[in-house]
């Protein structure tokens, strides 16, 4: 199996079946990396490297906090690795998927038996993959995989019983299931054209959403599908869609961001969804809003080419946060305890990835934006595809240089 790289990724087509084949080298038992006692990755070491999206050094960057592994970069700030070089903590590896394939995406569930599951999504040159991965204290090892015989969806969604992906329509499949086992139809498109390249999914309720994002010509689009009454999904297509990118659901509605030049940033409610009109929350001729956020009804989002974080309010006009140290390709937004919200970014020093119609970040930064303060937390991420806030850390996915290609890995620090 050849690896994918990013260009073949553009081109990818969907293939008409759907035949579960068991797949056993994706991922290691979990020890590779930094997991389980096991020394940490060769590549944590790329991650703290000088240069990247994030900018120069952060102010709370004294000498005394250069190399202190209890109080890395701020006090209290701990490195999982016990490794700190230039305020910065090693992440830690999770793990390393074995192929040269590229992991688009992971989210995290919980089984009924309470264990807690990850579930990866994967693509090779002409199949995809999902793992559902049981999470260790520090690793996971695998607990079901199977090979789908064309590619999956960039965005997965993980529920606390089962979990979501798009593939000729939108899936359900249960964690428990085996390789053997078909998954539960949500809903079925039968005018997929093959420049159809992205899938990025959101739930919201009684929902699930699709944006859809070309790499050629055809009209960008959102379906509404009913989570749990398979049929045809309702087809909303505008101008607002046309580069239809990250889209974040509520019970109520959604929002989405069209990812070109002066696309904006855009919210629907989920009532009579195909004929209603969107409301245009952001529309700026110069910026290109990327990834977007939703917390309590509060939207938060990233113009990727002006370098700010925006926020809207449940009923209000956008105003900016902060200006971002780099371009900011992706984003999450967490609540704390308190009640604010931090926002977490991936971004890029040029600005030629904000309106790709695949972001490849060669050297990318973690930063985190918390109360207004701006922090870089690694630096040196290469290809990174997705971005997840849980249980106290902060994951992003890599992809690692070299022929034939490394394995991805999926990465963490602290919050």
């Amino acid at each position: 199996m050849r690896a994918l790289s990013v260009a073949a990724m553009v081109g990818l087509a969907s293939a008409g079946c759907s035949v579960l084949i068991p797949l056993d080298e994706f991922l290691t038992d979990g020890t590779g990396g930094g997991g389980a006692g096991g020394a940490p990755s060769s590549t944590t070491s790329s991650t703290t490297s000088t240069s990247g999206g994030g900018g120069g050094a952060d102010p709370g960057c004294t000498p005394e906090r250069e190399t202190d592994p209890n109080n890395c970069g701020e006090v209290g700030y701990e490195c999982e690795e016990g490794i700190c070089d230039a305020c910065l903590c090693a992440p830690h590896s999770m793990g390393d998927f074995l192929i040269g394939a590229t992991l688009l995406d992971f989210g995290f569930g919980r089984k009924t038996d309470s264990t807690e599951v990850a579930v990866a999504s994967l693509v090779s040159d002409t199949t995809g993959a999902i793992d559902v991965l049981t999470i260790g204290p520090d690793s996971w090892s695998i607990s079901d995989d199977y090979l789908l015989a064309q590619r999956v969806s960039e965005r997965i969604i993980a529920d606390q019983g089962r979990y979501f992906y798009a593939t000729d329509g939108i899936y359900s499949r249960n964690y428990d299931l085996t390789p053997g086992d078909p998954s539960t139809s949500i809903c079925q498109w039968n005018n997929r054209p093959a420049e159809d390249t992205f899938d990025h999914l959101a739930r919201g309720g009684s929902h699930i959403y699709r944006s859809a994002y070309p790499a050629g010509a055809s009209a960008g689009r959102i379906d509404q599908c009913l989570t749990d009454f398979p049929g045809p999904p309702a087809v909303f297509v505008d101008p607002s869609t046309s580069n239809a990118w990250e889209v974040v659901a509520s019970s109520t509605g959604l929002v989405w961001t069209n990812r070109v030049l002066g696309g904006g940033v855009h919210r629907k409610p989920a009532s009579n969804f195909d004929v209603t009109a969107p409301e245009t929350l952001y529309s700026v001729a110069d910026g290109v809003p990327t990834g977007v956020g939703l917390v309590d009804g509060q939207v938060f989002f990233a113009d990727c080419r002006r370098r700010e974080l925006l926020e809207v309010p449940p009923a209000g006009t956008p105003s900016k946060i902060v200006d971002t140290l780099g371009h900011a390709v992706l984003l999450e937004a967490f609540e704390e305890a308190n009640g604010t919200v931090t926002i977490y970014t991936i971004e890029a020093a040029s600005p030629d990835e904000c309106a790709a119609p695949v972001p490849i970040v060669q050297d990318g930064s973690l930063v985190r934006y918390r109360e207004g303060a701006a922090r870089v937390l690694a630096r040196g991420i290469r290809i990174p595809t997705a971005l997840h806030a849980h249980d106290g850390f902060i994951y992003f996915t890599q992809q690692r240089a070299g022929m034939p290609a490394p394995p991805p890995e999926v990465m963490r620090l602290p919050l």
